[in-house]
């Protein structure tokens, strides 16, 4: 029996190697991380043809599906994959522990720089941002997973789940836009969204969890991952590990569920889903 690597029998009897032909944007991005097997390769082309197939892929501004298990593997931003602030590829700051898993961060040194600032990026009325935790647990202190602001208050901002087990989340917002709910597990894909001029919502694997109707102000400050970022300072850090991260423009209610399961399914193919 042949292996599906192979085609059809040659002339001599002899099996020919077939060559798998990967999506362009997928195989750019394997190339520039340098990944090599074959299962992680397989994954990635596998979301990305599911993101295009649900017409996700140009609303995409930066993904980051942290494959590879190294710091060289997981900086690079799968929708442009050039090593440039511009292109928007992580800087990564601080003690962070690279493995197959993804990224996990100290709650005392570490942030991820996306070199992405809302204000020149997204728009009041369309953004979307998020992360794939892997931590249950509620945050020890005041963890934030992903965030910009002017203030620590004036921000677009995630915490997967406070230490008083709420998931809280704001899209360009002082303190009174800041929306919250009970979550008794922190894992899964969050998303903060916002789809239209007024509404703001936070999602958590393909449910829509909350929303609020709010004004905006975009901070320029680029988005931080594993903390909220400052006018360029880090803080409120997270001890999360994160198994994928995003920003976007702003998800309807059918495309934040057909975003969750491209990412679900590229997270079981990797063995490490929850």
């Amino acid at each position: 029996m042949l292996s599906p690597l192979y085609g059809s029998m040659g002339a001599l009897g002899v099996a020919t190697r077939r060559a798998v032909a990967f999506d362009a944007d997928a195989q750019a991005f394997i190339d520039a991380a340098g990944l090599t097997n074959a299962g992680q390769k397989s994954a990635l082309n596998k979301l990305v043809v599911a993101l295009k197939a649900a017409s996700l892929w140009t609303k995409m501004l930066a993904v980051y599906p942290f494959v590879g298990g190294t710091a060289a593997a997981h900086k690079w931003n799968l929708k442009d994959p050039r090593d440039l602030d511009a292109a928007f590829r992580l800087t990564f700051s601080g003690a962070w522990a690279h493995a197959a898993n993804g990224i996990r961060a100290d709650a005392a040194t570490t942030h991820a720089n996306t070199h992405l600032g809302p204000a020149t990026s997204l728009s009041p009325s369309s953004g979307s941002f998020g992360v794939y935790s892997l931590s249950a647990d509620a945050a020890g202190g005041t963890w934030y997973d992903m965030g910009s602001g002017a203030s620590d208050s004036a921000a677009s901002m995630l915490i997967c789940r406070y230490s008083n087990s709420r998931a809280y989340w704001c899209y360009g917002g002082d303190a009174s836009f800041t929306y919250n709910t009970d979550i008794d597990d922190g894992s899964g894909l969050f998303v903060v969204n916002r789809q239209n001029g007024t509404t703001t919502e936070g999602w958590r694997n393909g449910v829509k969890i909350g929303q609020g109707a709010r004004s905006v102000n975009l901070s320029a400050s680029p988005v931080f991952i594993g903390a909220l970022d400052v006018g360029g300072s880090a803080v409120r850090r997270s001890g999360r590990t994160y198994a994928f991260a995003f920003v976007s423009s702003g998800l309807s209610d059918s495309e934040n569920v057909a975003f969750y399961a491209a990412v679900q399914a590229f997270q079981t193919a990797l063995g490490r889903q929850v």
